[in-house]
């Protein structure tokens, strides 16, 4: 015959009598039960993916964003000043409209 181990609440911390209760409607759990928690579980561990998943891209199209912004505020304040036409040498017939 070998001896039932009955944990105490002791072993469970703070929580032991709770944990305890647990353990025991764990042991009588239906089939039915058993698919409920099973589809529950699948449902919220879906949605944290999700979740994870929308941050990461939020976060990364921000940066994105930030980076294309920096750019282009660096690319204005590089840019060169205009140049004069009359600065330009000619050479020849104009080439523009009218010609």
């Amino acid at each position: 015959m070998t001896p039932t181990l009955t944990p105490t609440t002791d072993e469970f911390g703070p929580q032991g009598e709770h944990v305890i209760a647990l353990i025991g409607r764990l042991r009588n759990l239906t089939p039915e039960e058993v698919s409920s928690f099973r589809a529950a579980a699948w449902a919220a561990a879906r949605a944290a993916a999700w979740a994870a998943a929308w941050d990461a891209a939020t976060a990364a199209a921000s940066a994105a964003s930030a980076a294309a912004a920096a750019a282009v505020r660096f690319a204005i304040y590089n840019a060169p000043l205009p140049i004069r036409r009359e600065s330009i040498p000619r050479r020849g017939k104009c080439q523009g409209r009218g010609s």
